[in-house]
Order: structure tokens, then sequence, then C-alpha cells
């Protein structure tokens, strides 16, 4: 690769290298037509590895649950959007819809808690006004659900690979490739920092599983 041969991998270095390599014809499928396809072969000997996850991505990565996930994402983006809203501030965990979307799927509550949500007796989560949900937090959800969108369409590309994959090895290997493939495109979410919550007094006002999108009209009960 062209880092290989680099003495301290900057710009001005792997131009060099780039355009020498080009002209000697070493790898590169197409003459040096232009700076574009320089440039291009920088970014990819420049590509640095991806930086570590932030606690609320390590919570996320335990979700499962696609719905659940979309439940998160309605939640964290109402919240982001209307930030002085109190009824998107204050979840009824008892409430059917709602415990089936966010309470039974493993995780979900403690992303919940990641992102600044704090119990309120048994059956009561609030978010407390000092703490203020950005898209910055929507986009790290959102990243989950397309991270779960990726793996289901892998799983059903290596089913139908499976079906005639039987005694042929060239068929097994590429089923090995597609999962390889599928770990080296789950997305990360952009880094987000944890907020501190601190506990305050219940309100009239809680969200309802309508506001999630759960098919209900009525507030929380």
């Amino acid at each position: 690769t062209l880092l290989t041969h680099s003495r301290c991998g900057c710009v001005a270095c792997l131009q060099v290298i780039a355009r020498e390599s080009i002209f000697k014809g070493e790898c590169f499928p197409r003459p040096p037509t232009s700076s574009t396809y320089v440039f291009e072969i920088m970014l990819k000997a420049a590509k640095l590895p991806p930086g570590p996850k932030s606690p609320l991505e390590r919570a996320l990565g335990f979700v499962k649950s696609t719905s659940a996930v979309d439940t998160l994402s309605t939640l964290t983006r109402n919240v982001a959007q209307n930030p002085r809203e109190p009824k998107y501030r204050k979840l009824r965990l008892s409430n059917v819809k709602i415990a089936a979307a966010l309470v039974e799927p493993e995780g979900a509550l403690d992303v919940l808690r990641e992102l600044g949500w704090v119990n309120e007796g048994d059956d009561f989560m609030v978010l407390p006004d000092s703490v203020q949900l950005t898209m910055t937090h929507v986009r790290a959800v959102e990243a989950q659900r397309e991270t779960l969108e990726t793996l289901a369409k892998a799983k059903a590309k290596a089913r139908l690979l499976s079906k005639s994959a039987k005694n042929d090895p060239e068929k097994e290997r590429l089923l090995l490739q597609l999962e390889a493939d599928r770990q080296e495109r789950a997305a990360q979410a952009p880094v987000t920092r944890g907020s501190i919550a601190r506990s305050v007094g219940s309100g009239s006002n809680i969200v309802s599983a309508g506001d999630l999108g759960l098919n209900q009209c009525s507030g929380g009960s």
C-alpha cells in the first residue's frame, strides 16, 4: 500500500507517492489522467480506523429490537425539537404499549438512562429540565436503526445463498465474505456526550403512546 512506503504519512508525502506509483503503473487499473484520481488514492491511503464508541453508542449496541429503536428515535427527536414541551419529558412505564416498546426489549431502558432519563417511583421515567437532547443524540439512535437494517439485509442474503451453497466451496466463501462485509459496513454514529441527570417532581403532562407512533391517542394512561 501507499502508506507502506511513506516515512511520515502526511498529505504531501502521500501525494508524491501516489503520483510516482501511478506513473510507474503500480497497482492502478487506469492511467493518471486527472488530479482527482490522485486525490482519490490519497484519501484511501490516509483512511483512519473508526474512533472509540461513546457510552450512548455502546448502550444502543445492545438494543436489537427495531421497534424499540424506532420508539427511542421518535422520543429523542420529540425532545430535541420541542425542548420546552413538558409532555415529552415524562413516560408512564406501565402503559401497555410503551412497556412493549421500551420496557420489554433488552437494553432500551439503559439507553433512556444514558440519554439522561431518571426513574420517578416505580411507574414513571422523567427527563429533567436541565438535560437537553440534540440532533446529535437523534443521529446516534438512528445510526443503530441503520445498523439493524444492514444486519437484516445481510442475513436475508445469507439465507438465499445458503440454499444453493451446499457442497460448493466458492459459494461458501461468498457467505463468509458477506459476513465480513457486514461487519465492515456497520456504521458508527457521531460521538455523543452523556448527559448528567437530576431528579425533578412529576408533572401533569406525560408523553403518550400516540406521541411515539404507537397507535394510541390518549395521554399516557
